[in-house]
């Protein structure tokens, strides 16, 4: 007897659960892009592309009801504002290893994300908010299979009878390997920032620097 009041119950929670989503969505006028390249107008949950990058909630025009789309189902989508988000096989950083030890942690399987494009062109710069809100940018070269991610480590080193934070900027290496075709930009890039808008005139500068007569766009947020 007590199996359908259960059932009953967790029917319940789930629907409370999608009513608390609804509501606490944030529908702006925007697009998808389908996997076979063709455009939907609708409305786009603008809280999506800031909350995992693992979907992206649709109303079509004229509609009521929505549909939660997935980065395996979508080439991206977007809003009318200029918000652009593309779907993409991600690399994701390495497990840490266990305190002390000489092996290094695990490869954790590459997922499928939307990732916001805050630049574009001979080279992309690419973003991601993770679960506990900690933004992720990547740089894509075109024609690249994957992005790469453009990392800063911090670790405590020893100092005298304490220890002392260490900021290692290992995205720099990553910008100059990959814009090693542009030895024009390298000198800026040894003083980059790791901030959206350094990143983001870092990568501007390289397609610009493989397209002479290209125009950078407006940067779509500052950082």
């Amino acid at each position: 007897m007590k199996q359908p009041y259960s059932i009953t119950c967790l029917g319940a929670l789930l629907s409370l659960a999608r009513l608390q989503a609804h509501a606490q969505a944030d529908f702006r006028p925007g697009y998808l892009v389908r996997s076979a390249g063709d455009t939907v107008r609708g409305q786009v949950n603008y809280r999506d592309g800031y909350r995992g990058g693992a979907q992206c909630l649709f109303r079509a025009a004229g509609e009521q009801a929505t549909t939660t789309w997935l980065p395996s189902q979508l080439k991206g989508y977007g809003l009318l504002s200029g918000e652009r988000f593309t779907s993409q096989l991600v690399p994701m950083p390495a497990a840490p290893a266990g305190s002390g030890s000489p092996v290094p942690g695990a490869e954790a399987p590459a997922r499928q994300l939307f990732l916001e494009v805050l630049a574009d062109g001979a080279a992309s710069l690419l973003s991601w908010k993770d679960e506990n809100n900690r933004e992720h940018f990547y740089v894509q070269k075109a024609g690249a299979a994957q992005p790469t991610e453009l990392l800063q480590v911090r670790r405590q080193v020893p100092d005298g009878s304490g220890s002392r934070e260490q900021v290692l900027p290992v995205y720099r290496g990553v910008l100059t390997e990959q814009f090693a075709d542009c030895p024009a930009i390298l000198l800026s890039i040894s003083k980059t920032e790791f901030k959206t808008s350094a990143f983001t005139t870092a990568v501007n500068n390289c397609s610009t620097c493989r397209e002479p007569n290209r125009v950078a766009p407006p940067a779509l947020k500052a950082g």
